[in-house]
Order: C-alpha cells, then structure tokens, then sequence
C-alpha cells in the first residue's frame, strides 16, 4: 500500500488545528437526497484517491473539495476502505471539505452565531451549540441538526444532538415540519449523531408509542463506549438515557422505562461498583415521578441488592408510604432498621447517622429519629457519630417539637463531660473533626436551644445572654442572628448593634459565594438570613432560586424561598412555594407554622382589596 509523506503531514498538521478556516466555501445542496448519477460519480473519485496515477489523484482531490458538503458523507464512509491510501486520503479531505454553516435561510441570530463557526476552537463551538438550543422556539435546530451532521468531533457532534433532543416539547408542536427539517439536514449520513437524530424525526412523526430503536441505539452507544471513548463517554450516553426515561414516562411506557433504568443502573455498577449509589436515584427518580409499575419491575429486577442494604430498604418503605401502603411501608422500615450491616460496628454507627440524614431529607422523620437514636445509644459519647446524631435529634426532632429544653440537655451531656475531664478535652482538641462539632456546632446549638426555651418562659434576659454565648461561638449563624434580631426586651444600641453583625456575617456569606459559586448552601444562607431580618429582599429572592438551580427541589431550600417571597412581599409565591415545601416534608412543624403565616397574611390581603 502507498502512503506519501507529504500526505500524512498534511493530515497530522491539520488534525493539531481542528478549526483551520476555509476561505473559499461552497454552499451545501439544500436536498442531500442525491441522485443515483451523482452518487456513482462520487464513489469513482473516491476510488480514484488510490490510484496509481498522480495526476488522477490530486483531480480526484480537487473535485471532492469542490463538491462540499455532497462529498461529507460518502468521505466518511471511506475512511474505513480495506484500501488504506483511499482511508488515509479521505480523513485528509474531510478536513479540506468546505462547509457552509450559515444559511440564508437561517434567523438572524442563528446566522450570526454560526457565521464564524468554522473559525472557532472546540470550546467556543460548545458554546455555541448551548446558545442555538437556547433561542427561543426552537430557532437553533436547523443549526445543530447540521453541526450533529458535519462536526468532525464526535463528541461535539453528539453534544449538538443531545441540545436537539433537549428540544422535545418545543418540537413536538410542529412535529411534522421539525422532524423534515431535521432530516432535510442530516441526509444520508453515516454518522451516530446523524443516526440519533435520524431516530428522533421519526419519534417526532409518532406521537403514540416510544420507538424501541432508543434502547437498541443505546445498547450501541454501551457497546461503543467500552471500546472507543473517543467517539462517546459516560456523560454523554447518561443524557441520552435521561432523554429516553423521560420520553417513557411522558408515553407511559412502562416496561421500556425499566429497561432505560436498568441499563443505567447497570453501567453505573460496571464504572463504580457501588450498587447503592447506582440503584438509590433511580428509586428516588420513581417516587418523584409516581412510575410505580417500572418501580415494581426495577425491585423485582434489583431484589437482592436491596434487601442488602439498609438505605435501599428505606427506599423501599418510602415508595410503599407514597402509594398509601403504610403498613407494607412500615415492615419495609423495620426490616431496615434491623438490618444488620456487614463490617465493623463503627462503621454500621457512622452509616446509620448518614441514612438518618438521608431520610430525614425525604421527610421521613420517625424513621430517621429511630435510627439517630441507635447511635447515640451504642457510640461513645464523645464520639463524632454520637454528636452528628445528637445535633440531628435536637434540630429535626425535639426543637420542631418545641422541646428546647430537652435538645438543649441532649447537647449539653456531650459538652458537659467535656468539660469535666481535662483528659477528655485535651484528647478531642487533637482531633480537628469532633473540635469543631464540639465547638463550632453543638456548643452553638445548646446555647441556641436554650435561649429558644428562655424565651417560651419569658426570661428574656437570660435569652439575650445565652444568644451572646451563642454568636460569640459562631458569629455568621443564621438562626442565632435572627433570634437577636426579635428579641423582644432588647433597647435601640442593641439593636443597631444587632443590625451591624448581620451585614458583617452577609459580607463574609457573599465572599463564600464568590469563592465557590456552585455551593447552593451559600445562597441559602444569605437568602434565610435576609428574608428574616431586612436587607434587598429581591436580592434574597434570587439567591434562593440559584440555591434551587444548584440542588432542585430541596424542601429546605423550598422553605426558604417561600419565606422570601413573603419578605418581598409576593404572598401567592409565599403560599405556593411553602405548599410545595410543606408537601414534601409534611411532618415538619415550623414549615407548616410557617405556611399558616403566609396563608393568613393572604386572605387578609384578599379581604383589603
């Protein structure tokens, strides 16, 4: 076989520079339906790049180039010909082929953003691709059906895809035209991502059942990724199994909803081995999503790994409790409960105070109470198990009962053997981790709850000092500066004073926001503090709903954004969002005592008007 030199450094330079501009451009054929007579004529001059005779190649190559985009595809398939001076020639070519990336008949803004595509590296050509599938109306699919079709990369070729397919409900209300235009673009090519979209127009065409060719292009993408990741990656295939559950649910597909799942469940055990963590969200997915029947089949299919694992088992319990089976959710609780975890007990300790936190997030509190009290009853007392979980008991549980008095003492009994053994003390200052849920949180947290329990008695004396041993521990807590904020007896200076350390923690809030602008926790503790006290309301509103963007649907975070709204001044919002809220923690009381505020301050705004 024939390699020239001068062929391969071409292609190596030009492969080191994937956005080499082409000056001279030849605009694509609208229709990539070719006749028969041009697509022989393609096949000969793809044939003749192997030919013997010098001449006849660089013509061959010439006229290749000079046809465009009506040479892409068949390029492409010929860069697998058992001949590998036609292979190697035709790689070469695709990145000489010039390609029109702006269309006449394209909007403005989608001819603006792609008049400079060609020139652009991979990152800029990723945003691109976001800002197409942003425009309203579905503007932007002409462009990424073309750059799913002619993107060199297939990564970013199946990132345009994947935009497209982001699209469905805007697509689906003119289905016939986008699935048309879709294929109009896409043509005859080769290409995975050409394949996706290809499967997609059809799905648009039919808007009765979901078209079982996803799970075997899926089976393929699987297949693909074991053997080349260049071509696909986990997150790529992971979205486009998100797009095929969603496309069940919304057709009530059940049985091809599971097999999206289970082979999700199934790659993610394959990458990582961690069986709970594979299988958690997709239960968690369900119950949100009310798929009770792909819910049936994914436990059936999964029976074993979850009756190995106490988290798995609560979820269990948690999907019978939302379908009203109490008492089959309540078995499934206890067999968690009891469940004995394999390894050293102080690892089934730390791991029962994790599950604790776990489902007390779900809203299942008694559970979660049950399990807390496991640990404290079995950890040493001074342990790091031992406070996380007394810190978890008095705020879920006693201090959202009113018992402030009892989570203050539960607190105290870790604080108080402390500091009524040196040795104790001087062991656990070298231990950074227990020092601060010491220090930092349950000495904060006894102070607080004491002062909770001092104002119900109308001490409200001894309340402000207990506040100040509070702040002096942890000056940026939200719930102690708020508590200062209302304290009932305290003169103008104190307040003024008050005032000042809530802009003074807010500054330190924001520059912790500023440095990690992914940390949803930041946002909401700006957001709670501001909705309690005073400050820029609107500014508040916002931050809770980027704390939202960054973890959705958190009902903590749900709470707080109704208090915003309340603060700001919008009750319909108020009451809407902590009905939301509400909901999905039902058994907490300060949420509901919350929504019962907002609620009368609604209808006595409704009477006024």
């Amino acid at each position: 076989m024939r390699i020239r030199a001068f062929v391969v450094l071409s292609l190596v330079m030009l492969l080191s520079h994937p956005a080499v501009a082409i000056d001279h451009r030849v605009a694509l054929r609208a229709d990539q339906s070719r006749a028969a007579g041009e697509t022989d004529a393609i096949q000969e001059l793809i044939a003749q790049l192997g030919s013997d005779d010098f001449t006849k190649r660089r013509d061959a190559e010439a006229k290749l180039i000079e046809l465009g985009g009506a040479a892409f595809d068949a390029l492409q398939d010929a860069q697998t010909d058992p001949d590998l001076e036609i292979a190697t020639q035709s790689q070469y070519l695709l990145h000489r082929v010039p390609i029109d990336w702006a269309r006449d008949t394209d909007v403005e803004e989608v001819r603006e953003l792609m008049a400079n595509y060609a020139k652009v590296n991979g990152r800029e050509r990723r945003e691109i691709v976001t800002q197409l599938k942003d425009l309203k109306a579905g503007a932007g699919l002409g462009a990424l059906s073309r750059i799913a079709h002619y993107e060199l990369s297939p990564a970013l070729a199946k990132h345009a895809a994947l935009a497209v397919l982001s699209g469905r409900s805007e697509h689906e209300k003119n289905a016939t035209a986008q699935a048309k235009l879709i294929n109009t673009e896409i043509g005859d090519s080769p290409r995975d991502s050409a394949a996706w979209l290809r499967l997609y127009a059809a799905q648009l065409s039919d808007s009765e059942s979901v078209n079982p060719g996803w799970l075997k292009l899926i089976d393929g993408e699987i297949a693909q990724m074991k053997e080349d990741q260049d071509r696909t990656n986990l997150s790529t295939l992971l979205k486009l199994m998100e797009f095929h559950v969603q496309l069940c649910k919304d057709h009530g597909q059940a049985e091809s909803l599971f097999e999206s799942l289970r082979r999700r469940v199934d790659l993610l055990i394959a990458e990582f081995g961690q069986a709970r963590e594979a299988i958690a969200p997709d239960i968690q997915w369900c119950i949100k999503n009310k798929q009770w029947a792909a819910l049936d089949l994914l436990e059936k299919h999964y029976e074993k790994l979850i009756k190995d694992d106490r988290l798995l088992l609560y979820l269990a319990a948690a999907a019978r409790s939302a379908r009203g089976e109490y008492d089959a959710a309540q078995e499934f609780a206890e067999r968690a409960y009891k469940h004995v975890a394999v390894g050293h007990k102080d690892s089934d300790l730390e791991e029962r105070s994790h599950i604790g936190d776990l489902i007390a997030d779900l809203g299942y509190h008694d559970w979660a109470e049950r399990e807390w009290q496991f640990v404290i009853e079995n950890a040493p007392l001074t342990s790091t198990e031992s406070m996380i979980a007394r810190s978890s008991v008095a705020n879920w549980c006693l201090h959202d009962r009113g018992e402030d008095k009892e989570a203050a003492e539960l607190l105290g009994e870790v604080c108080d053997a402390v500091d009524n053994d040196e040795e104790l003390k001087a062991a656990l200052q070298t231990n950074s981790e227990a020092s601060y849920y010491l220090n930092k949180v349950l000495r904060t947290q006894r102070d607080y709850f004491t002062a909770c329990y001092l104002a119900s008695e109308k001490d409200y004396k001894g309340q402000r000092k207990s506040l100040e041993r509070a702040y002096s521990r942890n000056h940026k807590d939200p719930d102690v500066l708020i508590a200062m904020y209302r304290l009932k007896e305290g003169d103008d200076t104190y307040r003024e004073r008050v005032k000042g350390r809530i802009v003074r923690a807010l500054a330190e809030v924001e520059q912790e926001i500023e440095g990690n602008p992914a940390e949803p926790n930041g946002y909401n503790h700006y957001a709670w503090l501001v909705s309690n006290t005073e400050g820029d309301y609107d500014k508040a509103v916002q931050y809770s709903l980027k704390s939202l963007e960054l973890r959705p649907e958190t009902p903590s975070y749900l709470d707080t954004l109704g208090r915003c709204y309340y603060s700001a001044g919008d009750l319909d919002k108020a009451v809407e969002t902590q009905r939301k809220a509400v909901a999905m923690h039902p058994n907490v009381k300060v949420m509901q005592k919350q929504l019962e505020v907002f609620e009368k301050a609604q209808a006595e705004k409704k009477k006024k008007s």
